[in-house]
């Protein structure tokens, strides 16, 4: 039953990749049919593929062999539980060893679950659509399965007195590459400058090594208790690794670490809590389109650890069933699978904290996340430190009542007991009712799904603009009469501060009216409160400047995609760094819509721009003090709920926009770029201006508004016939007024050129770009990037950047000191962002891994980012970058292709050039 093929071994890795469902090493001895004398193979690497095949390499790597797998089993004389046997269709018996129990018990179960699934399960057609009950159906079907034999995995663990340390001792058997890379993380945690994304990295460079994997799960919860701000910004590449690798892992271990830490995340934090539970909606839909089950399964499991499990839920509904396994899985058998692993994943976490890593993974009340930051604040004691992943003593101090009994004086027992009894009736007659719980989590899951729900009808019920807006306060008042009384606004997270919404403004708001969606705008009235959780204020905060060691992690991460690229025949422009190519040569791409700009109206605290108004209009300021004038909640100083203390600013407005109908992730992701580039950008006088993203699933999302700020092409329309040079000396009349505003003006268009030249962004039409009242430009609508433009190939948009006469006009003129300092500026932000440009190559590297975003379909990752290496001028100096700087300025300026799309973008959908 063993064959080769050497077409199979030169096709391997990518066979392999795409159907195995388990790896691992294993001793192999095949029981020879003629004359039953064994065959010993020896120690192979082996793929187990889904089709029930066992497939491994030949010693000399030159041919693959397959082994086709009816039944296993343990052998029980084998007193080490090492060994198994797999049984072939043909009678043939091979041995298989393994290196400890767990291994072996990991084999036996990825082989029955693979061998069950052939022939009990027959997968949905690739051709059938997703909309088809017979698909949801068996969708629900496998994911019940799965959770039916982790729920068995999980309760084997809560039955062991190490909990979830009860491998830790095979672990230890490391080899000598993977102790020195483990002291490598020690040394560079203890050195005090660490790189947040250099962690993150970590979780994908060793996605084979459960060891040092585990370790840096462990290094990601300092970062979480240092700055909690800093680890959001990468919280959806922690989720996408579980998206791409949680089904994929061969260590069960390494699995259960995870969801654990993700549980444990999203219990410190209800923003990331929701963020994770919307993030894992939308991995679902992925996966059940492709019918990929196992990774439906995947972020169903980590639906469940984020939202249920983190969120300390108390009871069992038919709401959470359905959610975690799907809409058919609501009977009472499902509900009582759940409720049962509920209590055993408790249990595990209880009894798991025979350190600090597992003090903190299983705090589940306020004291015991209060008591692990205390510790892990004691043990930072200052600086940055190595936060011990595993216990140091392998098995757990253990004490039974009967132990206790010999070290009680028996004398004083019966005063013991009187002390006792009278500490408890004091407590039983001070004791008061307890408050009922307060579901900040439920309700903002509630107040989002109710604006969603209103934009999807808006577009949906009214195909005029007016209407919509004539029905809008109806909406509102209705949104205001069912608004849940903990929700949130989950837009962002910084300096511990949550926005608990109090009321909606039915008088203002509007729906914008585009080609496909229906984007509605809401002002709502909030108060502001600290985190309680939080209070402790860990004194380490990590760094993510110069100082820390760039190369750590991200180096060797990046070094297999780039030698990837130089191995591979795919036809690309000259990547010489002298003369920079101002466009990739890209791919064939999706071709989409044009969407319609949405305009964003608001700032997100502490990135406020100066305000220069000169327009009869009202500004934001104006209309909040207004408004606050007018509320029944303005004169609130703060607010206090149980896991909030009082203290903070008070009333606050905030408009948000809820869009439907379109996939945020992108942008999201995109965002998560721009503040990459904030953080290049320190130190130098470019200006950007990030604003908050948060998408709700695959087809759904809410956005920060930018207030006092219109597009260019409002701005035209409200200027009829004027240029924008003449509507800069219109806005700002006195000759100081005008030059801040050029000053702004100069310093955001060096930056946002960056930012669109490097990341390729396209659809840089007028009404994709904000002007700011007090003169700062803006770029809005991420939805074509890396190299993907709305007219795919065929793309007007060949420049490197948008930089129209008129924008050249308002800086002076071409040979004026406004345009030289452009120039200037250009020169400064392309050598800041070479030296960040480890972060951002590693963020799009993580990122693209089996990415759904349309900005990575039908590319070759390898070859994209070896362009954007290109375009960061990686190794170049830095008189070098100076001219490339200038070369691309000198292809942007008035390039007519930029001034062909500015008129395509007028004559299709009104924007004005």
């Amino acid at each position: 039953m063993v064959s080769s093929s050497s077409e199979d071994a030169a096709c391997q890795p990518a066979t392999a990749l795409n159907e195995y469902a388990y790896k691992g090493h294993l001793s192999i001895s095949i029981v020879s049919d003629s004359d039953d004398a064994d065959t010993a193979v020896g120690s192979v690497f082996c793929w187990l593929r889904r089709s029930g095949t066992l497939t491994w390499s030949s010693p000399s790597q030159q041919e693959l062999r397959n082994l086709e797998c009816q039944l296993a089993f343990a052998d029980d004389k084998d007193f080490l539980n090492e060994r198994f046997f797999i049984s072939t269709p043909s009678g043939q018996l091979v041995t298989c060893g393994t290196k400890s129990e767990a291994d072996r018990d990991g084999w036996l179960l990825a082989l029955q679950l693979v061998l069950e699934k052939r022939s009990t399960v027959a997968m949905a057609p690739a051709a059938e659509a997703w909309t088809s009950l017979a698909a949801r159906q068996a969708c629900a079907d496998a994911v019940l399965a799965h959770f039916r034999d982790w729920h068995a995995l999980i309760q084997l663990l809560a039955g062991d007195p190490l909990g979830l340390f009860k491998e830790t001792r095979h672990w230890g058997r490391l080899g000598a590459t993977d102790k020195g890379r483990f002291r490598d993380l020690a040394t560079y945690m203890d050195g005090g400058a660490v790189d947040a994304c250099a962690l993150v990295v970590g979780l994908y460079q060793y996605a084979q090594a459960p060891f040092l994997f585990v370790a840096t799960l462990a290094q990601l919860a300092l970062l979480v208790e240092a700055d909690l701000p800093v680890f959001a910004r990468y919280w959806p590449q922690v989720l996408h690794w579980g998206f791409t690798h949680l089904h994929r892992c061969q260590s069960m271990a390494m699995q259960v670490f995870y969801v654990a830490f993700v549980a444990a995340v999203s219990r410190r934090s209800p923003v990331l809590a929701l963020q994770a539970h919307w993030e894992c909606t939308a991995a679902r839909t992925d996966g059940a389109k492709t019918h990929d089950f196992d990774a439906c399964f995947s972020a169903a499991l980590m639906q469940l650890y984020a939202s249920y499990v983190g969120q300390q839920a108390s009871a069992v509904t038919t709401t959470m069933t359905a959610t975690v396994l799907g809409p058919t899985a609501s009977d009472h058998d499902a509900m009582q699978l759940l409720d049962q692993h509920l209590h055993a994943v408790r249990a595990l976490l209880a009894q798991s904290r025979y350190c600090l890593f597992g003090a903190w993974l299983g705090a589940a009340t306020d004291a015991d996340v209060d008591a692990s930051t205390a510790a892990i604040d004691a043990h930072c004691d200052g600086q940055y430190r190595f936060l011990p992943p595993f216990p140091d003593a392998p098995t757990p101090p253990q004490e039974s009542l009967d132990d206790l009994r010999g070290q009680i004086i028996p004398g004083e027992a019966d005063d013991l007991i009187d002390c006792l009894d009278d500490v408890l009736a004091e407590l039983a007659a001070e004791a008061a009712p307890a408050p009922p719980p307060v579901d900040v989590f439920g309700n903002t899951l509630h107040l989002v799904q109710s604006l969603v729900v209103a934009s999807q009808n808006f577009k949906r019920q009214f195909t005029n603009g007016k209407e919509r807006k004539r029905h809008l306060p109806e909406v509102l008042a209705r949104l205001a009469s069912t608004l849940p009384p903990h929700a949130c606004l989950p837009l962002a997270i910084g300096d511990d501060v949550v926005k608990r919404v109090v009321a909606t403004v039915a008088t203002e708001g509007t729906v914008f009216s585009t080609k496909a969606r229906a984007p509605t705008l809401v002002y709502f009235e909030t108060t502001m409160a600290v985190d309680r959780s939080r209070r402790h204020g860990v004194v380490v905060t990590p760094t993510t400047d110069a100082d820390a060691d760039a190369g750590f992690l991200i180096d060797a991460f990046l070094a297999l995609d780039l030698s990837r690229h130089r191995r591979a025949s795919v036809p690309t422009r000259s990547s010489s760094r002298s003369q920079p190519h101002s466009d990739d040569s890209a791919p064939p791409s999706l071709v989409a819509d044009c969407p319609m700009a949405v305009k964003l109206l608001e700032e997100s605290p502490g990135g406020r721009l100066s305000t220069v108004v000169v327009d009869a209009k009202e500004s934001f300021e104006h209309k909040k003090r207004r408004l606050q004038g007018e509320s029944a909640h303005g004169s609130v100083a703060s607010v206090e709920w149980w896991w909030l203390t009082a203290g903070a600013p008070g009333w606050d407005l905030v408009p948000v926009i809820a869009k439907s109908f379109d996939d945020m992730r992108q942008e999201v992701f995109i965002m998560q770029l721009m503040h990459l580039f904030c953080e290049a950008f320190e130190g130098t006088e470019l200006l950007l201006r990030p604003y908050a993203i948060m998408c709700c699933g695959d087809d759904c999302g809410l956005m920060e508004v930018l207030v006092d700020a219109d597009s260019l092409s409002d701005v035209k329309k409200a200027h009829a016939g004027l240029s924008l040079v003449e509507i800069f000396a219109r806005r700002y009349p006195t000759s100081s007024a005008l030059t801040a505003a050029q000053d702004l003006f100069v310093r955001s268009m060096a930056a946002y050129s960056l930012f669109s030249y490097v990341l390729q962004i396209k659809d840089r039409h007028n009404g994709n770009v904000m002007l700011h009242d007090d003169g700062a430009i803006m770029h809005i609508d991420f939805g074509f990037a890396f190299g993907i433009a709305p007219g795919g190939r065929f793309s007007f948009e060949r420049a490197p950047f948008k930089l129209t006469e008129e924008m050249v006009g308002v800086m002076g003129g071409r040979e004026s000191p406004g345009f030289q300092r452009y120039q200037r500026l250009v020169g400064d932000g392309l050598i800041a962002l070479q030296e960040q440009s480890h972060r951002i190559l590693a963020l799009v590297a993580m990122t693209s891994k089996r990415s759904p975003f349309p900005c990575f379909q039908n590319q070759t990752v390898p070859a994209l980012l070896r362009r954007l290496q290109d375009r960061l001028c990686v190794g170049m100096t830095e008189p070098d970058i100076r001219v490339v700087a200038l070369r691309l300025i000198d292809q942007s300026c008035n390039s007519l292709r930029t001034r062909l799309y500015d008129r395509y973008q007028y004559h299709s959908n009104g924007y004005v050039s």
